[in-house]
C-alpha cells in the first residue's frame, strides 16, 4: 500500500507545469508548490525550459507568472482537512428530552446535575461495598436512581411516583429495570409496591413529604422504612429548607433524626426514625 501511494504523489508531481531556467551558475526549478535553488553550469544568458503539465494541484500557489495559474479558491470539502473532519467526526451529544429535568421540578438538566450530585456521592458512598436494591420514594422520571446505579454496582432499582407520566419516563430511562417502577401512593399500605416485603439496603426520601399527609399516614411509611431499609437516605431543596431553617430542622419536624446534624448547610444526609 505504502509503494502504491507513493507512486500515486510522483505521477500527480510530474503532472504539474515545472519551469527549469539556469543563469551565471544558478540554476531554478519553479513548480506550484516550491521552487529549488542550486547549481548549475555558469551561462551568460539565461536558459528557460517549460512544461506545461496537465493539471494543476489545489493547493498550489495563484499567480500570473508560469507556472502558475490564477486559481479560483479551492473548495472547503476538497481540502485534506476537511477530508480528516469526515474521517473523525465529532460524537454529537443528543439533546435531552424537555421532560427530563421537568418531571423532578428543575429548570434544566445542569440544575438537576447540580441538586443530584451531593445525593449520588452519599449514596454511592453507602452503596460502594455491597450494593443491593434501593427504592426513591417519590421518585419521579428515575433520574436520580439512574445516576446512582451508573455510579455504583451492583444495584437494583425501585421507585413510587403519583404520577403516571413520570414512572413511564422511568421506565424509558431504564428499561432493564421497567416492572421496578410502579404508580403509587407511597403512603397507602394496600399500593402493590409494599407487597413483596423486599428488603433495601438504602431508601431515598424527600422528608417534606411526611408532612403533606396526616400523622397515620406519615406512621405506616416510618414504620415501613424501620423494617425494611437498613439505611434511610434524606435529602431537601429550596424551599423546604427554608422553611424549615436547614435540612436537620426539616428532619426533625417529620420525626426523624439528621445523623449529621452540626452542619447546617448540608442538603444530604442519612438519618434514622424517632420512636
Amino acid at each position: 500500500a505504502g509503494y502504491d501511494e507513493e507512486m500515486d504523489w510522483l505521477l500527480e508531481i510530474l503532472s504539474w507545469p515545472v519551469e527549469w531556467s539556469a543563469l551565471h551558475g544558478i540554476a531554478e526549478i519553479k513548480t506550484p508548490v516550491l521552487k529549488v535553488s542550486t547549481r548549475s553550469d555558469a551561462t551568460p544568458h539565461k536558459y528557460v525550459v517549460r512544461r506545461a503539465g496537465s493539471s494543476y494541484p489545489a493547493q498550489g500557489v495563484s499567480g500570473l507568472a508560469f507556472p502558475y495559474q490564477l486559481n479560483r479558491a479551492p473548495r472547503l470539502t476538497g481540502s485534506a482537512a476537511f477530508q480528516r473532519g469526515l474521517d473523525n467526526p465529532i460524537p454529537v451529544q443528543a439533546v435531552p428530552p424537555a421532560w427530563l429535568a421537568a418531571d423532578n421540578g428543575f429548570a434544566s438538566v445542569l440544575a438537576m446535575a447540580q441538586a443530584h450530585d451531593p445525593i449520588v456521592q452519599l449514596a454511592t458512598a453507602v452503596l460502594a461495598d455491597k450494593g443491593g436494591n434501593v427504592i426513591d420514594l417519590g421518585c419521579g422520571n428515575g433520574a436520580l436512581l439512574q445516576k446512582i446505579v451508573t455510579a455504583v454496582a451492583p444495584v437494583v432499582p425501585y421507585g413510587c411516583d403519583l404520577d403516571a407520566a413520570r414512572i413511564a419516563h422511568a421506565q424509558q430511562l431504564q428499561p432493564h429495570f421497567a416492572a421496578n417502577f410502579a404508580c403509587a401512593d407511597l403512603f397507602d399500605p394496600d399500593a402493590p409496591i409494599w407487597a413483596a416485603q423486599r428488603r433495601y439496603q438504602l431508601a431515598l426520601l424527600m422528608p417534606g413529604r411526611l408532612l403533606e399527609v396526616d400523622a397515620a399516614r406519615a406512621a405506616f411509611l416510618k414504620q415501613w422504612l424501620q423494617q425494611h431499609c437498613a439505611n434511610i437516605l434524606l435529602y431537601a431543596y429550596g424551599d423546604w429548607l427554608t422553611r424549615y431553617q436547614n435540612l436537620d430542622g426539616l428532619a426533625a419536624q417529620a420525626g426523624l433524626t439528621l445523623l449529621n446534624p452540626d452542619e447546617d448547610d448540608v442538603v444530604v444526609g442519612l438519618a434514622r426514625i424517632n420512636i
